[in-house]
């Protein structure tokens, strides 16, 4: 199951003319740069990530924490539009930013894990 403690994400919510939609603002830790996603996305991409590598027994490269994202979302028959790569580098590194995630380099390889 990918369940995660729902307190550790949090969402904010952005009125907009027409109607409101929850968005959540990505911070990348390396540039400082922001970004705006939905806040459904988000909420899903960060669980399934957190649920990798917690399951994890051993910290995980990009692909393999890619890999395990995309089977999760398969166990949970969720079904994506979007690139889920791109979406697992963009709250990875909010994740990141947040000291939820933990990263750095090793061997030549990026590694991942939780705090």
């Amino acid at each position: 199951m990918c369940a995660v403690d729902e307190g550790l994400f949090q969402i904010k919510t952005l009125n907009m003319a027409a109607k409101i939609t929850a968005k959540v603002e990505l911070v990348n830790p390396n540039t400082g740069s922001t970004m705006k996603i939905d806040a459904g996305i988000y909420k899903l991409i960060s669980k399934t990530i957190y649920h990798t590598l917690k399951q994890a027994k051993k910290p995980l490269g990009y692909t393999e924490m890619v890999t395990g994202v995309k089977d999760c979302l398969k166990k949970q028959k969720e079904t994506f539009k979007g690139s889920v790569e791109w979406y697992t580098v963009g709250v990875k590194h909010d994740m990141v930013s947040k000291r939820i995630v933990e990263t750095w380099m090793e061997k030549g390889k990026r590694l991942h894990k939780l705090t």
